[in-house]
């Protein structure tokens, strides 16, 4: 998840660009309307950036929820079932936080050949950024959890001016991406023993 804050759009003029990927060099796009009387690249870049690196691939150990969070992240659970409602992650003047609706089950607390599942939402501090919306399945078939997390609702912008407002109706693709991923992850339940769990995102389509 990556919030570009004030940016702007890279001016082909007196600017020199080499975008080269695994050795391959690529050609940037153009955009075929001028901004502002400076024709541009299809490249955006900004000195105020926000990174949270959501649900990143893991194999391992999965440890208990407890109060030694990492800094800047809150977790809204419930005391009682586990349950957790919403997590948020913090650094400086910028935040986003992922809410669930009903909230997400306890794995350890799930019944046998029992599936739950419900919606996320993914909203930074700031209104214009929009929201990213999903959904979460959870499933439970003897010791093993497996959860889904798609964020099939995509990212839903909420521009603040009519380029803006025009540039993200007219392509697509900076609201669809996000429906191009699934989170998927495995959780081996060991009673007495710590759980695991292997996770991972996984390109569903190229849309």
């Amino acid at each position: 998840y990556y919030l570009m804050h004030s940016f702007d759009f890279v001016r082909r003029s007196m600017t020199e660009v080499r975008v080269s990927i695994n050795g391959r060099l690529h050609k940037p796009d153009t955009f075929p309307i001028p901004l502002n009387g400076s024709k541009i690249y299809f490249m955006r870049y900004s000195n105020d950036t926000f990174l949270v690196n959501w649900c990143p691939a893991y194999q391992g150990p999965l440890k208990p929820l407890s109060t030694d969070t990492p800094r800047g992240m809150t977790i809204d659970a419930d005391q009682t079932n586990g349950e957790i409602s919403k997590v948020s992650a913090k650094r400086g003047e910028h935040s986003v936080a992922v809410s669930f609706s009903p909230p997400f089950p306890d794995v350890t607390r799930i019944e046998d050949k029992n599936t739950l599942q419900g919606q996320f939402v993914m909203a930074a501090e700031s209104e214009e950024a929009g929201i990213i919306t999903g959904t979460y399945r959870a499933n439970r078939e003897e010791n093993r959890v497996q959860i889904e997390m798609h964020p099939g609702g995509g990212w839903q912008p909420k521009p603040g001016t009519l380029f803006l407002k025009f540039l993200f109706g007219a392509v697509s693709i900076f609201r669809s991406w996000p429906t191009t991923y699934l989170w998927k992850a495995t959780i081996t339940l060991r009673p007495g023993d710590e759980h695991t769990m292997d996770s991972g995102w996984f390109r569903v389509s190229s849309k």
